[in-house]
């Protein structure tokens, strides 16, 4: 009788085994692996990329500062035992982070923060209505109004939010040695934000000194990012993608102190690390939406110079004029008493009647 071949799992070479434990990386995946077998434990930890899922703040308006401190302690103390799982997984050099969308509005919108040691900028922007081509915006354009009140609430929502993926991305570079890349995504797509290589090497060579806690790096907000900018137009073409965008407005906000050299407004370098073409094409929105905000405020800083200039001549003016006055009154005077006194044989003067000087009777 012919013996059949029965191969199992436990005839698979490691190398086999940990490819199809990398196809998995969802975290709480792995972990409940590691129960299998010593095996598989040992090869578990092995992994290089990982995903998690993390709370966030929920979109609350009024502000209720008795549910945003909730959340703060759930958020932390969920975060802090994702922490203490990534520490057994030695190996690891990609990390993406997916936060519960906490954005419960029909607004379509897209964020980024720029980040070193502290938080340096957060980028907003929200069209109203996006379409893919000419075509389709001919088929469908039609007259929208910009929900403003919903924007604004949300933009006071990302604030809070960006710190916290400030804290978590300083977190998980201090704590993951062999981090290459890195990223935070949200359910509905909302957020871009991505570091790799040298960035990230040069973040974690800022760290200095390092958090003493996890809370404390979640929570402590060195840096309070005032608004720099605010830029509105009707109608985005993009020149690249082909897309078409309706009542965009983009929003910039940044630290007080941040240097020039680092400031988006300066710059606007983003990262062109997107996922699809409706990525790219926020995108690129925001590089030319910053390329527009810079234009405004150039020419409104251009306005304000030629302003002040001509606020600093009235004074001049008014004085030349004051002088010509009091000549012209000087010269008046002059005449009048011209009408009673003549002096003449004076050399180099001509006499009105004759050299002598004499009182008109």
């Amino acid at each position: 009788m012919k013996k059949i071949n029965k191969s199992t799992f436990d005839d698979l070479p490691d190398e086999i085994v940990l490819q199809i434990l990398s196809k998995l990386s969802d975290l709480k995946t792995l972990c409940i692996c590691e129960l299998v077998s010593k095996r598989v434990y040992r090869t578990v930890l092995q992994v290089e990329a990982i995903s998690f899922m993390s709370v966030t703040y929920p979109l609350v308006h009024p502000l209720d500062m008795s549910l945003i401190i909730s959340f703060a302690f759930t958020l932390t103390e969920s975060f802090k035992s994702v922490m203490l799982s990534l520490k057994k997984f030695t190996r690891v050099k990609s990390v993406r982070i997916q936060l519960a969308s906490s954005y419960n509005n029909p607004l379509l919108f897209k964020w980024t923060i720029k980040f070193g040691n502290n938080l340096d900028s957060l980028l907003f922007l929200s069209p109203n209505s996006i379409y893919h081509n000419h075509v389709l915006y001919d088929k469908q354009n039609s007259h929208e109004e910009e929900d403003v009140d919903m924007k604004v609430k949300t933009m006071f929502l990302l604030l809070m939010d960006a710190n916290i993926s400030h804290g978590m991305l300083l977190c998980c570079i201090e704590h993951i040695p062999l981090l290459e890349n890195i990223s935070i995504t949200d359910s509905s797509k909302r957020r871009m934000i991505s570091y790799s290589g040298k960035k990230i090497t040069e973040i974690r060579n800022s760290l200095n000194p390092p958090y003493e806690t996890i809370e404390h790096m979640l929570l402590t907000h060195k840096h309070v990012l005032r608004n720099v900018g605010h830029c509105y137009v009707p109608l985005l073409k993009l020149p690249f993608s082909g897309f078409i965008m309706k009542e965009v407005t983009l929003s910039l906000w940044e630290r007080e102190d941040l240097p020039d050299l680092n400031s988006l407004l300066k710059t606007g370098v983003l990262d062109d690390d997107f996922e699809d073409e409706e990525d790219g094409a926020y995108n690129e929105a925001m590089k030319e939406m910053l390329k527009e905000l810079r234009r405004q405020m150039e020419m409104h800083i251009h306005v304000v110079l030629i302003t002040a200039r001509f606020e600093e001549k009235q004074p001049e003016e008014k004085t030349n004029t004051d002088c010509l006055v009091k000549e012209r009154e000087k010269v008046h005077l002059g005449i009048k008493v011209g009408a009673n006194i003549t002096v003449t044989g004076v050399p180099g003067q001509e006499g009105a009647e004759g050299n002598v000087a004499e009182k008109k009777k």
